[in-house]
Formats: C-alpha cells, sequence, structure tokens
C-alpha cells in the first residue's frame, strides 16, 4: 500500500526509467484523477493522460491507426466516475488495474530493448490490459497491440534515422576533406 501511494514520485525507483513524456503522462493522469474526485488512478485516467502529451510518436500512432483523439477523449471522459474533486496535494494511489498496465508498459520496453519507458510503452501497456477500461476501449476503436507495437519500432526507427542524417553531412564533410588531403 505505502508503494501505491507514492507511485507517482519522481523518486520511486520504478519510474527512474520512466522518460519526461512518461512522467508527464502519469501526472496528467494524476491530475485528471483528482478533477473526478477518483479514489485511486485508473487506466482511464492513464489513457486521459496519454492523450493530452503532446509527444509526437503517440500523437503519430492514433493517426496510423486512423483514430480520432478528441472523439477518443471524449468517450472516455463520458465513461469516467465523477465525484467531489480533490485537493493537489491529497495522495491518489494507483489502481490495481493501472499497476498492471504500468507493468506490462515496463515489458514492452524490455521486449523492444529500450532503455527507457516512454509514452509509446505506455499505450502499449495499455493495449496488453484489455480487461481495463482504457484497453477496452482502445480495442473498440480498431488498435491492436501487435499493430501498435509495429508502428512504435518503425515510428522510433525512422526518427533515430533522422537524427544519424543530420550528423552525416558533417560527417562527410570531414571525410572529403581527408580524402582531398589524402590525394595532394
Amino acid at each position: 500500500a505505502a508503494a501505491s501511494r507514492g507511485a507517482c514520485r519522481k523518486g520511486h525507483p520504478v519510474f527512474e526509467k520512466f522518460s519526461d513524456s512518461a512522467r508527464r503522462v502519469l501526472f496528467y493522469a494524476r491530475y485528471e484523477a483528482s478533477q473526478t474526485g477518483s479514489p485511486h488512478i485508473g487506466t482511464e485516467h492513464l489513457l486521459l493522460g496519454l492523450l493530452k502529451e503532446t509527444e509526437d510518436v503517440v500523437r503519430e500512432i492514433f493517426a496510423r491507426c486512423k483514430v480520432s483523439i478528441p472523439e477518443l477523449q471524449a468517450e472516455v471522459e463520458a465513461q469516467v466516475q465523477r465525484g467531489d474533486k480533490l485537493g493537489t496535494s491529497d495522495e491518489i494511489p494507483l489502481h490495481e488495474s493501472c499497476k498492471k498496465a504500468l507493468h506490462f508498459a515496463l515489458d514492452e520496453a524490455k521486449k523492444l530493448l529500450h532503455g527507457h519507458v516512454g509514452a509509446e510503452h505506455l499505450l502499449l501497456g495499455l493495449l496488453r490490459h484489455k480487461d481495463s477500461t482504457a484497453g477496452a476501449v482502445l480495442h473498440e476503436h480498431g488498435m491492436q497491440l501487435y499493430e501498435v507495437r509495429e508502428h512504435v519500432v518503425a515510428i522510433l526507427q525512422k526518427k533515430q534515422s533522422g537524427r544519424k542524417k543530420k550528423e552525416r553531412p558533417l560527417l562527410e564533410e570531414f571525410s572529403r576533406n581527408l580524402n582531398a588531403l589524402a590525394a595532394d
């Protein structure tokens, strides 16, 4: 219980592997839970946090899957139970289903040989947890774990090759200069 109460704290060992983007998603999820008066952070809050995250990878995944973020957000918000808003300093523990989705996210990052857990891994974790509120909504919108995993790999590879292309002209400039010097 103590671990779940402080689970969203940056210093928690599990969350040290989370990227800034994934941490923002958790922050947004906690905010969503507090605004709706939820006694815990559920997968629905995690999904709402994910939809608020502006990171390119997640946005591109939704676009590739032809899922409208505003429509999905409205659907999830309609399913969220409403109560009295909680204070910003109130501790809000993670629901067991949310813990399970986060565990799946860690596992997905390991499977893909990624050294951190990004927002894209949180999405994969939600998809893997089909029995959760968020997992069910994502599946209803046609998102499938295998397909999304392939999109994650493709998008991250594209980003990686884009970085390498930016570095290459500098290397090519030096290699040409060295070749020219060697010919003289």
